[in-house]
């Protein structure tokens, strides 16, 4: 079952064929979670490109950083621990992010499929064309680092050190970042 944007639980049947998938996501809290619901009826997902219609607003993640136990997988084995969709254990290989912010949410996203996807290999992101433009309005930002004329490429960096510190699941995993 689905649970998204408090909408009722939705019944779905089991897409053993679907092999490639495009969602649109405004990254809030209850589209995550049915985006992760959903994994679980998409058992042999092997590609899945997350592009963003409408970013959210900016949340306080460039000066602080802490949790990546922001997904709670509702569905849990018999054991009674959380239970990872059966596409990130087994076949997805391929995850891209694009127009990406470096939001906590999208952190926390690329956090998950990196650390639960064991036979992942590559994982994509390419960084908004508008990105500066954003983290200029974000009440986070210290006014230095707004006023920099190399702000797109201050924020870029910062966010794929952290990034590249994410635990992963798979070693054989490639992290690319593009603009």
């Amino acid at each position: 079952s689905l649970l998204y944007e408090g909408f009722s639980t939705l019944e779905l049947p089991t897409y053993h064929n679907l092999r490639q998938l495009e969602v649109s996501s405004k990254m809030s809290s209850s589209a995550t979670t049915a985006l992760i619901d959903l994994l679980s009826f998409l058992p042999n997902l092997e590609s899945i490109v997350i592009a963003k219609a409408s970013p959210l607003p900016l949340s306080n993640i460039w000066l602080e950083y802490s949790s990546f136990g922001f997904f709670k997988l509702k569905k849990v084995d018999d054991s009674g621990k959380q239970k990872v969709p059966e596409c990130l254990l087994l076949q997805l290989k391929a995850v891209k992010v694009r127009e990406f912010y470096g939001s906590r949410r999208e952190q926390n996203i690329i956090s998950f499929f990196l650390k639960e996807s064991l036979v992942l290999q590559t994982m994509d992101i390419v960084f908004s064309s508008t990105l500066a433009e954003r983290w200029k309005d974000s009440q986070t930002l210290p006014q230095s680092l707004k006023d920099s004329s190399n702000l797109s490429q201050i924020l870029k960096d910062g966010v794929m050190q952290r990034i590249l510190t994410f635990p992963k699941g798979s070693t054989d995993c490639a992290i690319n970042f593009s603009s």
